[in-house]
């Protein structure tokens, strides 16, 4: 930060120089060359810097979308015991595998309210959901999954094909 503020202050400096030399008059003080050597050096410098904070929002970006998977996740553990459809299907992103009898991908809104809730809503994936200790999910290359520490059942929040946020997974 007190680099930019250094490079800002100098770089003001060097246009408020230029703007006060008369047009078409050259000093031979040798300023022109001082000006363009500070401006270069600060270019690279912004340019440095500017490489730094792209690495770190990076890494803020994947923390950030950890929280937000975090945040559905409860959402998730909230509503599941209501054993409801309508509600659930606010959360699911499509396509969505769901894996009752021999699995299914489901596509649309309509698809998934034509699911059995009873096939859907098992005691198992219940209790696993509202079992699992959010903070120590861990996000995986699929997403993060919640339930039980064995892996099944689970349901999976990630991105969906349109790049929103959403269970993309339920399994058994």
């Amino acid at each position: 930060m007190k680099k930019k503020l250094i490079a800002a202050i100098v770089l003001v400096a060097a246009m408020g120089l230029g703007g006060c030399s008369g047009s078409g008059r050259t000093s031979g003080t040798g300023t022109t060359e001082a000006v363009e050597t500070t401006q270069a050096e600060t270019a690279q410098t912004t340019a440095e810097e500017t490489e730094k904070d792209t690495a770190l929002t990076a890494d803020d970006k994947e923390k950030q979308l950890e929280t937000e998977y975090k945040a559905l996740a409860k959402d998730v553990q909230n509503i599941i015991e209501d054993r409801d459809l309508e509600k659930l299907k606010k959360l699911v992103v499509y396509p969505c595998y769901v894996g009752v009898g021999d699995g299914v991908t489901v596509d649309s809104e309509e698809e998934f309210m034509d699911l059995n809730p009873d096939a859907v809503f098992t005691d198992e994936l219940i209790d696993a959901v509202k079992g699992a200790d959010l903070d120590s999910l861990k996000m995986t290359e699929a997403g993060l999954a919640v339930g039980d520490k064995s892996g099944k059942p689970n349901i999976i929040i990630g991105l969906g094909e349109d790049k929103r946020i959403g269970i993309v997974g339920i399994n058994y």
